[in-house]
């Protein structure tokens, strides 16, 4: 089953996503079979193979493409490199460390994000088609690298360019540019993170509230009236939703 899906889909990751196994044993699998070659290679992989085989200098290639000398290297002889080892021309696997896979392997599946770990079930949960996708993301940096304007990448895609303005300028970095990956794991994790609502937290905005509700104002008098007062405070504005939970939350001990 596995190694005809490997010939329908071309992609050993996508694979292992799939099927719930380490992406170490597919590579394994697929290259004992004869089934996986530089055909299912990246795009930069491609292209840089294409380039060495039209007679241009490794180095100079790899200047072109924006990779490091090591990654040419490998390339060069038939190896494919990922986070965990290397994956030789003949099918032998080489771990960097043996224990830390193993470990790996036996723990939930989870991706980093910038120093902590997202459950894949949170990354592939899709909460509102408000939120961009990782799909959408990809799209971006693809139309991006195209070279098309914020505008031109909102009206591709169907979102307004003020998302599209804010995605990149939160998930743009240096010389790699935007990453779509890192910005979904980012989304996903702050979805998850513990958030305390700040009318439970003791303070000015708690008892600014407390105080015209034991008024009997209503909710949507005391979120108006907060506006109104400390239009530049942003830590004592409050929408009526929030005031409304924090009641419910207190009635029910």
């Amino acid at each position: 089953m596995f190694l005809r899906r490997l010939a329908e889909v071309g992609n050993v990751s996508k694979l292992a996503r799939e099927f719930g196994f380490n992406r170490v044993t597919c590579c394994a699998w697929a290259h004992q079979a004869g089934v996986f070659s530089s055909s299912h290679a990246d795009d930069r992989r491609q292209e840089f193979l294409r380039l060495r085989s039209g007679g241009l200098p490794r180095g100079q290639a790899a200047r072109e493409l924006g990779i490091d000398q090591h990654r040419a290297s490998g390339w060069d002889q038939g190896i494919r490199q990922f986070s965990k080892g290397r994956v030789y021309p003949d099918g032998r696997v080489v771990l960097y460390n043996q224990d830390e896979i193993l470990a790996a392997v036996r723990r939930p599946r989870r991706r980093w994000a910038h120093g902590d770990y997202v459950p894949v079930a949170a990354l592939e949960k899709v909460l509102d088609a408000r939120y961009l996708s990782l799909i959408e993301r990809e799209r971006i940096k693809d139309l991006v690298q195209q070279g098309m304007s914020i505008r031109q990448v909102a009206v591709a895609i169907g979102r307004a360019a003020s998302t599209i303005s804010r995605e990149l300028r939160r998930n743009t970095v240096g010389a790699a540019g935007y990453l779509p990956h890192t910005a979904h794991r980012l989304s996903a994790k702050a979805r998850t993170r513990p958030k305390v609502a700040r009318l439970t937290t003791a303070g000015p905005l708690q008892d600014y509230v407390a105080g015209k509700l034991a008024k009997r104002w209503s909710p949507e008098q005391i979120a108006h009236r907060l506006g109104k007062e400390r239009p530049q405070d942003r830590q004592m504005h409050v929408c009526t939703e929030r005031i409304y939970q924090a009641i419910y939350v207190h009635s029910k001990g």
